[in-house]
């Protein structure tokens, strides 16, 4: 099933050449990301629902299974969301 990941209110974004920052400051949440996560959160933040992002995610890395993408994706919008970063909205 497909998601609409959110950013939560608050949350601010700041680019980096390697990555990007990420900081919630009314909870004092701070996340670094790697090139991969810069690649994800521009996605998300354009609107985009786990499909979407798989799929740019595929395009840019196309020797790895669309499997292991998707699987990574996941993990890691999990822990956006558990630090309060992001919510997930069930899509449809």
């Amino acid at each position: 099933m497909p998601f609409l990941p959110c950013i939560n209110k608050g949350v601010r974004y700041a680019s980096k050449p390697e990555g990007a920052v990420l900081l919630q400051l009314d909870r004092g949440v701070y996340k670094t990301l790697n090139a991969t996560g810069r690649v994800i959160w521009d996605e998300l933040s354009q609107g985009g629902t786990t499909d979407d992002i798989a799929q740019a995610l595929c395009a840019r890395y196309p020797a790895v299974p669309r499997t292991r993408l998707e699987t990574d994706l996941h993990k890691f919008l999990h822990e956006l969301e558990s630090r309060g970063l992001i919510t997930l909205e069930p899509v449809g």
